[in-house]
């Protein structure tokens, strides 16, 4: 075992295998069991007084060691190398795979190189008072009069000027396949150094309160939905008809009353349909409610003119049009058409490398609520502008419908913008068609 030590400055058991038979030809069928060789390998490191550590205690012990070693100068791996086995025979430590010294080097070094990151922690754990261990105690710090929040909050927060989020911090695949909140907090103080974070935009608070208010229409509305496919389930499941006469007005007034009409076998049956149609009528209610409040929120001096400007456009009503301008705010805050459509997400997904490149449908990543809200409309454009009608059968000719209107989509979204920036009504156009000459 001295031998082999003398080389390596550690002892595995297919190193101790392999000198036997060079050594000694004449045992080569002599077999040493595995627990044999630990024991030999105990008393040994006990005669010689060598230490053997695990790789956490190993780390602390050649971390400070290279870290001084970079500040002299040294930054080659190889001669980082040879400073750290220089330091382990001094002190007669056993030697770990060199695969898990080089690893062990390289966070080391990686760290060390990174040690302006120091000032930023230590900045933002003294203004949010805890120490940074975790992402989770990154609550929110002040930095230059700005507010950034990590992860991002909800943007009603009082007092918030500015956010930035997590999302947009790139992530090598290493950190992917190793996350840490210690190797998380790091990477934010880097980013943050270097300026690679953009806060992204908050809306006034008067601005979340009346979007709160379209929101909960689209709540009210989903529920309602849910509601009456009760109610058709309901009674599909107890075999009962919905009469011809209703086929094409199944939620009128007649409709309702038809179902408080209905009489079932049992008692507990009568109850179960009479609470849903309940449900259902006070949804109705709220609903209505609820617009009424758009309708006269959309009168303030805040949106009339812009709310006129954008129903000048074919396929926009008064609910989008409050929709957009709630979400957005401002058209403004969007430097070029393509980062709003990148906002909404009615860009495509790309996957390119090398000579392949991709292009697949729209991202999931967007405004879903503004996406679902312009897509609808640009279905109604798609009916009633002649431009966007030709535009839209073109499309068709060489692509399927759901897609073609994602097209037509982005043509609405280009007048909506178009509108509000200019603050100019839509004029509509003509589609003209050439004449064919006579034969």
């Amino acid at each position: 075992m001295h031998d082999i030590w003398k080389k390596k400055q550690r002892v595995t058991y297919y190193d101790f295998s392999e000198f036997v038979k060079e050594n000694h030809p004449l045992e080569t069928t002599l077999h040493i069991p595995k627990h044999t060789f630990s024991r030999f390998l105990h008393e040994f490191l006990q005669d010689k007084c060598i230490m053997k550590y695990d790789n956490s205690e190993l780390h602390t012990i050649i971390k400070e060691s290279i870290v001084k070693a970079i500040q002299e100068g040294i930054h080659e791996r190889n001669e980082l190398q040879n400073h750290v086995k220089d330091l382990l025979k001094d002190r007669k430590i056993y030697f770990p795979s060199a695969l898990v010294l080089d690893r062990m080097i390289g966070n080391i070094t990686r760290d060390a190189m990174f040690n302006h990151d120091t000032e930023n922690i230590n900045l933002i754990s003294k203004i949010i008072g805890k120490d940074i261990t975790s992402l989770e105690f990154v609550k929110e710090f002040e930095i230059k009069d700005q507010y950034i929040t990590f992860p991002p909050m909800y943007e009603g927060k009082m007092g918030v000027k500015k956010l930035t989020s997590e999302y947009n911090i790139s992530l090598q695949i290493k950190e992917k396949v190793q996350k840490e909140d210690a190797r998380d907090s790091r990477k934010i103080a880097r980013s943050l150094r270097s300026g690679e974070l953009k806060p992204i935009y908050v809306p006034s608070l008067k601005t979340l309160e009346d979007r709160s208010l379209v929101r909960t229409r689209y709540t009210l509305v989903k529920d309602l939905a849910r509601n009456k496919n009760r109610i058709k389930s309901f009674l599909h499941f107890h075999g009962i008809e919905i009469p011809a006469s209703f086929s094409n007005n199944t939620w009128s007034k007649c409709f309702i009353h038809w179902l408080d009409t209905i009489v079932m076998p049992e008692i507990s049956g009568k109850y179960s349909l009479d609470a849903i149609v309940t449900s259902s009528k006070n949804l109705r209610v709220s609903v209505l409610q609820v617009t009424r409040h758009i309708k006269e929120l959309s009168t303030a001096k805040e949106y009339e003119e812009q709310v006129t400007l954008l129903r000048s456009i074919p396929g926009i009503g008064l609910l989008t049009a409050m929709t957009l301008l709630t979400e957005l705010e401002t058209i403004n805050r969007f430097e070029s058409f393509d980062k709003l459509c990148g906002f909404i997400g009615l860009i495509p997904s790309t996957h390119s490398s090398g000579d392949n490149d991709v292009v697949g449908n729209i991202t999931r990543r967007g405004h879903s609520i503004l996406r679902s809200a312009i897509i609808e409309s640009a279905w109604i454009a798609a009916r009633i502008d002649p431009a966007l009608t030709k535009s839209y059968h073109d499309y068709c000719k060489r692509m399927e419908s759901n897609k073609a209107i994602i097209r037509i989509a982005k043509k609405l979204l280009s007048r909506i913008r178009f509108v509000l920036s200019n603050k100019k009504p839509y004029i509509h156009c003509v589609v003209k068609q050439n004449k064919t000459e006579p034969l």
